[in-house]
C-alpha cells in the first residue's frame, strides 16, 4: 500500500506543482488585494453618491424653472386688465412684481448649477503631478 503514493507511481508529463511563496509576501500581497479592492469599493460608493446629488440638483433645477414659467403665465394674466384699461401705473406694478419674483427664482437656478458644476468637477480625477522623480 505505501508503494502506491510514492513519486515513482506519478504520470508521466505532470509538472510538480510550483513551490508556494513564503508566508510573509502572501500576507503582503493579500494585504494589497485587500486595499484595492477597498479603494475601488470607496470610489464606487462616491461615485454613486455624486451621481444620486447630481440627479437630485438636476430635479431642482427643472422645478424652479417650471416656477419661473408657471409665474411668467401667471404675469400675463395680471397684466392683462392694466393694459386693457392703459393703466401704466399698475401695468408697472404688476411687471415689477413679477420681475422680482423671477429674479429671486433665477438665482437659486444660479446657486444650484454653481453647486451642480462643483460637484461633476469633483468627480473629475485630478491629473497626476510627476515630480520629476
Amino acid at each position: 500500500m505505501g508503494a502506491r503514493f510514492s513519486s515513482s507511481n506519478r504520470r508521466p508529463g505532470r509538472a510538480a506543482p510550483a513551490p508556494a511563496p513564503p508566508r510573509g509576501d502572501l500576507v503582503a500581497s493579500m494585504q494589497r488585494s485587500a486595499s484595492s479592492v477597498g479603494d475601488a469599493f470607496t470610489e464606487a460608493v462616491a461615485s454613486a453618491s455624486r451621481s444620486v446629488g447630481a440627479f437630485g440638483l438636476e430635479r431642482e433645477i427643472a422645478s424652479y424653472e417650471s416656477k419661473i414659467r408657471a409665474r411668467k403665465r401667471q404675469f400675463g394674466v395680471e397684466a392683462y386688465a392694466p393694459l386693457r384699461a392703459a393703466d401704466r401705473q399698475a401695468l408697472a406694478l404688476v411687471f415689477n412684481a413679477a420681475r422680482s419674483d423671477i429674479s429671486a427664482l433665477q438665482a437659486v437656478i444660479d446657486r444650484k448649477r454653481a453647486a451642480l458644476a462643483a460637484l461633476r468637477d469633483s468627480a473629475t480625477p485630478q491629473p497626476v503631478r510627476d515630480n520629476g522623480d
